[in-house]
């Protein structure tokens, strides 16, 4: 990958973009800057990518870079994290909580079985403690709960039926205001 891939890979798919740092070694792409968002332009996304090689391989040197990821921006939204993993014991659990940075300053999360139901999916949005921030309390659109629910539904059964993915995180999943939908910022997957 290059400066020049990236700003081809930016005017494809338009702007603003989004630039990810892409290397097996790096699970948490914000805490080394390996995120750039709103890049308005060609000039963005070129120097974008040779501030964020050069940093990341400051950072961790041990990481194997294999590139960047380019994609359009998604608009803002709440960020929520939607996982699933298999465990030995009960077999495809899944979790729900308030994403991004969040999940790990807050742990408000909510576990179940998969695959889940709509009853289930919805007791585990609704089931955590910071509820009032996706329904838009202190001024933000209610986020589309019913969107995220389904997305929940989709990941159950998804672990359900293919017994290699040993786990699954979806964070942040950007929930839009009701009647929009969701989109995947980022995805992790591991298989068995």
């Amino acid at each position: 990958t290059s400066a020049d891939e990236a700003v081809a890979a930016a005017e494809e798919m338009g702007f603003p973009a989004v630039m990810k740092i892409v290397s097996p070694q790096i699970i948490h792409k914000i805490d080394v800057k390996g995120v750039k968002l709103n890049l308005a332009d060609a000039d963005a996304v070129a120097k974008a990518y040779t501030e964020m090689i050069a940093h990341v391989g400051e950072v961790m040197s041990e990481a194997e870079i294999t590139g960047v990821l380019v994609r359009g921006m998604i608009p803002a939204g709440h960020e929520v994290i939607l996982g699933a993993k298999r465990d030995n014991v009960f077999g495809p659990t899944l979790m729900f909580g308030l994403g991004g940075s969040f999940v790990e300053v807050f742990k408000d999360v909510t576990f179940a079985l998969a695959p889940v139901d709509e009853a289930v999916a919805s007791r585990m949005v609704r089931g955590i403690r910071s509820i009032s921030l996706l329904v838009g309390a202190r001024g933000p659109q209610p986020a589309d709960l019913q969107a995220i629910e389904h997305c929940l539904r989709g990941l159950g059964q998804l672990v359900a039926d293919f017994d290699r993915i040993a786990e699954l995180d979806i964070n942040p999943l950007i929930a839009g205001p009701a009647n929009v939908g969701c989109a995947v910022a980022d995805v992790r997957i591991r298989l068995s």
